[in-house]
């Protein structure tokens, strides 16, 4: 799954890609960020509000996993179950 994010962030546009390593995986502050790239920090928040929608939206639409897994409710019995859940035997949730 980490390699399907990862694919993900690489279709990223430039911009909001560069915003989104730096500030989200790398732990940079939006000031920091700006500074890096140049930009204003107003710059620096607008791109990684985009580059997150834009990770979300691709990961719902292109994810099996995304739609199937983690749709749903946390709480419900047949949520997530584990493989042997699958073939009958009782889950410890």
């Amino acid at each position: 799954m980490l390699d399907h994010i990862r694919g993900e962030i690489g279709q990223l546009p430039e911009g909001n890609r560069e915003v989104l390593i730096l500030g989200e995986l790398g732990g940079l502050s939006d000031e920091e960020v700006a500074q890096t790239l140049g930009i204003s920090r107003a710059n620096a928040k607008v791109r990684l509000h985009r580059a997150r929608a834009q990770l979300k939206q691709a990961i719902g639409a292109r994810c099996d996993f995304y739609r199937t897994e983690l749709s749903c409710a946390p709480n419900s019995a047949a949520c997530c179950l584990p493989a042997a859940a699958a073939d009958g035997a009782k889950s410890e949730r």
